[in-house]
């Protein structure tokens, strides 16, 4: 009773009303039995309320949509009995205000002027993108994005794409500060599989959208990831050349609207959305970029399963000012090469450990000097 008192309470804060039309009764019933959805009586109630003003919202978006005043149309999906508040808290998982607590100075990609570009890049016309996969009510998209770019650069380098496993790092990487589905970043997810020398395949280490005890088997490991690279901040044209020459990148983005929770098709421009590190909250995988008409998209492969988006993906607008802050943290692995160790991520503590020692023996060989004078 007191968790239907809690969501009646967001509920009605989000604008919401209570109330619900009868002639949606059979539009009601048939998409709780194609989202498999079961409600007791008491929250019942709230969710047809949720999932009415959600559907009048789209249908209105549509209609100016079809008109021309939005490039881009929203479709009813799985999520229609969440207001945006819970389907961001439940859905996301980027911790994106969290601060990278390794101080070695990074290799960044930035752009360069001469570099020819194609008109249109996608990755998935040359096998080397694995299907849309389904992070369910777990917040490992950061896991998700991280795992989708590493499979791509495998795939690229060697010619075999193979899927590996999200839930390891959900799992495992503790360590480097990712909190499983409460959230994580996909650098710390990348100094991770640095420092564990490889991971899973999906089939070995499989996914359970649920955090668990660690399993990690280092004989089981497929992909071994030497580096990873940080595209220039807030840089679109780095960004683009990054996608269009390295392959599939890493990116964190603002999904905190409801039109991208019912996102369905057409070049999604979002004019509120943010853009500063602190305010994104949601990671994808950047697996191309085109022009629509007149409109400059991103090309991008989201967590949410099939039946989000267009067939899991989606277009955002691109050459907009960072919309969506999609350049804001970019970045992509490296793959090891046959004998190549992997470069150990130094943490601030240990490079100050480090320094300090240096300083205590110089310190010891100056007085011995002066003493033997």
């Amino acid at each position: 009773m007191q968790l239907i008192l809690i969501i009646t309470i967001v509920v009605l804060s989000s604008g919401c009303v209570l109330t619900y039309n009868k002639t949606r009764d059979q539009q009601w019933s048939l998409w709780k039995d194609t989202h498999k959805k079961n409600y007791s009586t008491a929250e019942e109630s709230v969710r047809r309320a949720v999932w009415e003003n959600n559907t009048e919202m789209i249908e209105e978006h549509n209609l100016q949509a079809d008109l021309g005043i939005y490039t881009y149309w929203l479709g009813m999906n799985q999520y229609g009995d969440l207001t945006v508040n819970e389907f961001v808290q439940k859905y996301t998982g980027l911790i994106g205000n969290m601060e990278t607590k390794y101080n070695q100075v990074r290799q960044v990609f930035v752009s360069n002027s001469t570099v020819s570009l194609p008109d249109s890049v996608d990755w998935r016309n040359q096998n080397v993108v694995e299907a849309v996969k389904d992070q369910g009510g777990c917040g490992a998209c950061w896991a998700f994005s991280a795992v989708g770019s590493i499979e791509s650069a495998y795939a690229i380098k060697t010619g075999t794409l193979v899927s590996l496993s999200e839930q390891q790092l959900v799992d495992c990487s503790g360590g480097q500060r990712n909190y499983g589905c409460g959230g994580g970043t996909m650098d710390h997810a990348f100094v991770y599989v640095i420092t564990a020398s490889g991971i899973e395949t999906e089939s070995s280490y499989p996914y359970t959208a649920v955090d668990q005890t660690c399993v990690f088997n280092p004989t089981e490991t497929t992909v071994q990831v030497c580096d990873f690279v940080d595209i220039a901040s807030g840089d679109e044209v780095a960004l683009q050349q990054a996608v269009a020459t390295i392959g599939p990148i890493s990116v964190a983005i603002d999904a905190g609207r409801s039109s991208f929770q019912f996102y369905q098709s057409g070049v999604y421009n979002e004019p509120t959305c943010l853009q500063r590190i602190f305010e994104l909250d949601h990671a994808v995988l950047l697996i191309g970029y085109g022009t629509d008409g007149n409109h400059d998209y991103w090309l991008v492969k989201n967590s949410w399963s099939t039946d989000w988006g267009d067939q899991g993906y989606m277009k955002m607008t691109r050459n907009q000012n960072n919309q969506c802050g999609i350049a804001t943290a970019a970045s992509y692995p490296i793959i090891c090469s046959t004998n190549t160790q992997p470069v150990q991520q130094m943490t601030s503590d240990a490079f100050y450990m480090i320094s300090n020692m240096w300083l205590v023996i110089g310190i010891y060989c100056f007085v011995k000097t002066c003493y033997d004078l």
